[in-house]
């Protein structure tokens, strides 16, 4: 799993921070931070059966933020 930014306590200096935040949300093509929870939703993914055939590769879940 690689998550991005994540909208938790971590990176609550830089949401409260407008100019920050302002800069974190334009280098993304998605409107919003992810969640823990879409972190945990792709884990539960990975651990179900129909994950079977995804091994030995990494999972990015930034909402587009590392996309070319």
């Amino acid at each position: 799993m690689c998550p991005g930014f994540l909208a938790t306590a971590m990176v609550r200096p830089f949401l409260d921070d407008p100019e920050l935040n302002k800069a974190l949300h334009a280098k993304s093509p998605w409107p919003e931070l992810g969640t823990a929870e879409d972190v945990a939703q792709a884990t539960v993914f990975l651990a179900s059966g129909d994950a079977r055939w995804a091994t030995g590769s990494l999972l990015t879940i930034d909402g587009g933020y590392t996309a070319p």
